[in-house]
Formats: C-alpha cells, structure tokens, sequence
C-alpha cells in the first residue's frame, strides 16, 4: 500500500478524531490533579505530625497521648474552618476584574488548601504585596500565591491592610526609612493631606509626591515590606502554634 498524502496526514496529526484534544487535555489535567493531591496529603500529614510534635515532644507516646493527639488535630481542622468563614470565596475572585485574565490558574486546588505552612506564607505575601504602589496589590498577591502555592484567598485578603486611610502613614514610615537608608540630606517633604471629599485631587496630588520622593520612597517600601513579611510569617506560625498548644492543654486537663 502507498503512503498516505502529505496533506491529509498533516490533517490526520492535527486532528485524528474528533474529541481527541479534549481527552487528552482532560487526561493531563486528570494526573496533574492527581499529583497536586498526592503533594498536598503528604503537605497536610506532615503538618499534623510537626503540630504534634510542637504540642508536646517530650510527652510519652501511649494510648491516651495519642487520643490527645487527634483531638488537638481536630482542634487544627477548626482553626482552618474558622479562618475559612472570614476568607472570600472562588466566586468572588472569579468575579474580581483586576484577576480576570488569571482565571485558570486562580483555581488550582493547592491555592486553596489552608494549613499554618500556607497561612503564613500567604500572610507574609499580603503583606509585602500590600505596599505595591498603584492598584497592583491584589494581582502581586495573586501571581505570588501562584509561583509559591500558598493560600490565595488569605494573600488576597491581606492585602487591604493598605487602604486611603493607611496608606499615607504607611508610606511616611517608608518615606523616613528610605530617607535613613540612603543619608538623604535634602530635607522632608510632606505627602498632600487626605481628603475625602476631593478624593481624585487628592490621588493625583499623591501621585506627584511619590514621583518627587521616588528613590528614598521606593526602597525605603521595599524594605518595609520585607520587614512586615517577615514579622508577619514569623507571627502566624506563632500563633498558630499558640492556639494549638492551648487545645493541647485544655484536652489534656478536660480528660
């Protein structure tokens, strides 16, 4: 038998039938899933054996150690169920249009997951993110949740700690600390005053006076962020520690 025509076999690898691209695309995304669950039971049991360990690592591992143990776990899956009533849900980040185009990749199941790894990590990214000058905070938040795998609603949510009425002392903290940082002799110069009222001139107003402190301002943001992030991961993991070790004790003196 001859060879099949160039053309239609050009035609044939493109399309071998129909259905084809949506099996296989439904076949990848079917393992990836697949793979990201496996990562996020062994994330999940590894959190819990390290929470137990932080509980009480000198304890003796019997019976009734162990009942404690799953309870304080349980307390864990409260805290998260907790957290999770105060965070917004998938339908209101599919809705935000600053996050529109990132739909597909705003979805994943591990931006999902909260345990204190995660929590931490998306406290510390809202918090740098945060003070990204411009209405850049919530996709620098996002992006990051993406590249890192941290908890996305969480990262978004922290982000509005910077709003019009902490923004400005916000920004003279870093301003003084840009200032401080790089021997700025110049003298200060104050931001515009707030006003509710005129609002847009007041935004534009802003605008101008981040342009004229440009340099001590941008690094003096960069390391009030790093400061924050760091103060804010360190926090959480905390009190997340906290809260468990007080379940702990409360379990144990209750049995």
């Amino acid at each position: 038998m001859g060879q099949r025509p160039r053309a239609v076999f050009d035609m044939g690898r493109q399309f071998p039938y129909a259905g084809h691209r949506s099996d296989a695309k439904a076949g990848r995304l079917a393992r990836a899933l697949g793979k990201e669950r496996e990562k996020d039971e062994k994330g999940t049991r590894k959190d819990r054996e390290q929470a137990a360990q932080d509980l009480d690592p000198r304890a003796a591992v019997g019976p009734r150690q162990r009942l404690l143990r799953r309870a304080v776990i349980a307390d864990n899956g409260h805290m998260r169920r907790y957290l999770k009533k105060y965070l917004p849900d998938q339908e209101t980040i599919r809705s935000n249009p600053w996050l529109r185009p990132f739909q597909s990749s705003l979805l994943h199941p591990r931006l999902w997951h909260l345990n204190r790894h995660s929590a931490a990590g998306a406290v510390a990214t809202g918090l740098f993110c945060g003070l990204i000058p411009g209405p850049l905070q919530m996709i620098g938040a996002a992006l990051a949740a993406v590249k890192f795998r941290i908890n996305l609603p969480l990262a978004l949510l922290v982000t509005l700690y910077t709003n019009p009425f902490t923004i400005v002392p916000l920004y003279l903290v870093a301003y003084q600390l840009g200032r401080l940082l790089t021997g700025d002799s110049a003298g200060f110069i104050a931001p515009p005053e707030f006003s509710i009222t005129a609002f847009a001139a007041w935004t534009e107003a802003m605008q101008g006076w981040m342009l004229v402190v440009a340099k001590p301002l941008g690094l003096g943001l960069l390391a009030l962020a790093s400061v924050l992030s760091v103060f804010g991961y360190l926090a959480t993991r905390a009190i997340w520690r906290l809260y468990l070790i007080k379940a702990w004790h409360r379990r144990r003196s209750a049995s």
